[in-house]
């Protein structure tokens, strides 16, 4: 596997020869495959058994952009995060209007989708923007990648900066303030050196150039960004632990993680607190949190599963809850 993406209760991979593989919770189509059948194990999409770059899975909605730059979308559309143009569930993908070349990657979130394209602009549809693609108000064409929380999103630039945009309820855009920016805002102390950009819920976390976490937005009650102190922050906070040796970072609903360079995987937040080790896991170099389990892709290419498994999160073939679920 070269990718995988879990997100609420199902969790998608794409493979090393580009087919999409999705498993758990079927809702409204999720998982792609012409069905609402909840699967235990992984199971084809339709018509993308090939030719996929990359997958991002939201809320009961998954994205996938092909080797050709098109964006195909399929289950949960109540708010348009599909793209089609309508607010109708998809179990098959369907394509998002006007997005058929030219795009490098997509984020799937909770109720909005965005995508990054190769010209390095950033387009959004769903909740909040509309059923089909729209610019956002503030970004210009430097933008390097992208993820979607479930109201918010933010970009990483080609200076290693940081722009958020959507809902700040919580602070998760992290400029200072409690109110939403009209389009997007720099966020503090952000304006370069950060090497990957993740969006949970309604917080948001970065991995800075030099092996730093940091998270700032929802924090209250279960601690996601990891200071022990359960207080919303709109600004960036450090991560305690992480002096230096962090490699990869996830950002979920009430849970973070980040991998470290020893290949070791540190959670915090829901259960967790404060960062915990977690145990059996050594080589990690890429790792995604769901709503309440998390994958990691392994330096050998396999994905080690754990978290809640009541309705086949895992992929394992089981319902079994492997380590503590939160």
């Amino acid at each position: 596997m070269i990718l995988l993406l879990p997100r609420a209760d199902s969790a998608c991979a794409v493979t090393n020869a580009g087919a999409v593989k999705c498993w758990g919770l079927n809702i409204a189509g999720a998982l792609g495959n012409g069905t609402t059948a909840t699967s235990l194990i992984p199971v084809d999409v339709v018509g993308l058994s090939s030719g996929v770059a990359s997958v991002s899975a939201g809320n009961a909605h998954t994205c996938a952009v092909t080797t050709g730059g098109a964006v195909k979308c399929w289950g949960y559309n109540s708010n348009g995060q599909l793209g089609n143009g309508t607010t109708t569930d998809s179990s098959d993908p369907v394509d998002v209007v006007g997005l058929s070349s030219g795009i490098a990657t997509v984020a799937a979130g909770g109720f909005s989708t965005c995508a990054l394209t190769t010209a390095g602009g950033v387009q959004c549809w769903g909740a909040i923007f509309g059923s089909t693609p729209v610019s956002i108000t503030g970004l210009g064409t430097d933008n390097a990648a992208i993820s979607t929380g479930r109201l918010h999103a933010c970009v990483l630039t080609t200076g290693g900066g940081v722009k958020c945009f959507g809902s700040n309820q919580f602070g998760q855009i992290g400029n200072g303030t409690f109110s939403t920016p009209f389009g997007a805002a720099q966020v503090t102390g952000l304006a370069s050196g950060v090497a990957q950009i993740e969006t949970g819920y309604a917080h948001s976390c970065a991995l800075t150039t030099t092996g730093v976490v940091k998270c700032w937005g929802w924090n209250t009650p279960f601690n996601q960004l990891g200071n022990a102190t359960g207080v919303n922050s709109p600004v960036p906070i450090d991560v305690p632990g992480f002096s230096g040796n962090a490699t990869a970072v996830s950002a979920g609903g009430i849970i973070s993680c980040a991998a470290v360079t020893s290949g070791e995987v540190f959670c915090w937040g829901g259960q967790y607190g404060s960062p915990n080790l977690l145990p059996n896991i050594s080589s990690a170099v890429k790792i995604s949190v769901g709503l309440d389990f998390a994958c990691a892709v392994l330096s050998s290419g396999d994905i080690d599963c754990w978290g809640n498994n009541v309705i086949g999160e895992l992929g394992d073939g089981t319902t079994t809850t492997r380590g503590s679920s939160w």
